[in-house]
């Protein structure tokens, strides 16, 4: 299914004994069953240039709780700066596709699509475990798909990796990245035919 949408409100409604989200855009539904986890109402949007900011804050809180204590400072400023800083999401956002995921007007989940390429999927904390990382990766996979891409591919933080295999991604590589100041670190690069 084609998503070229840039507004969808997600509506939890019980139903035989699972929560199906209910996609409403026009007068259009699609149904998506999720697991029995129950979250309040969601939306997915294409982001616009004022949640650019609150993004950044986003993306730098779920780094500071999965990463920060596992890396040493100074690899771990270059990376905040350089892989995951404002310019990098606006350059991002201009030349792909980027949503952010909505509770009550807080953003509590973003991913990326630049051409075949996922980036930057990230989940508040104490949102996971809900499906709303699936629920991105998935979007982000319909949209690239309905721009003709075959194969899509990213790379995962040793951390992530499972989540993507289940998500059906095959590791093709595992590289070693080094920052500027010396830093070393490990990712798996994977791919996903669509």
């Amino acid at each position: 299914m084609m998503f070229y949408l840039n507004y969808l409100t997600f509506l939890s409604t019980f139903f035989e004994s699972h929560f199906i989200f209910i996609l409403s855009h026009n007068d259009k539904l699609v149904y998506e069953k999720m697991s029995n986890k129950k979250f309040e109402d969601v939306m997915i949007k294409e982001i616009y240039e004022e949640d650019l900011i609150n993004v950044k804050y986003l993306i730098d809180e779920v780094s500071d709780f999965a990463y920060k204590s596992l890396i040493p400072k100074e690899g771990y400023e270059y990376l905040k700066n350089n892989l995951w800083g404002l310019d990098v999401l606006k350059k991002d956002a201009k030349e792909g596709y980027t949503i952010v995921v909505k509770d009550d007007d807080k953003i509590i989940g973003t991913g990326t699509i630049v051409g075949d390429y996922i980036s930057k999927v990230y989940i508040k904390p104490e949102y996971h475990g809900r499906g709303l990382g699936k629920l991105i990766v998935k979007w982000l996979e319909d949209k690239a798909k309905s721009n003709g891409v075959k194969t899509i591919f990213l790379a995962s933080n040793v951390y992530a990796e499972k989540f993507y295999t289940k998500l059906g991604y095959t590791t093709t590589e595992n590289r070693e990245m080094s920052t500027p100041n010396g830093y070393v670190f490990k990712l798996s690069w994977m791919k996903k035919d669509t």
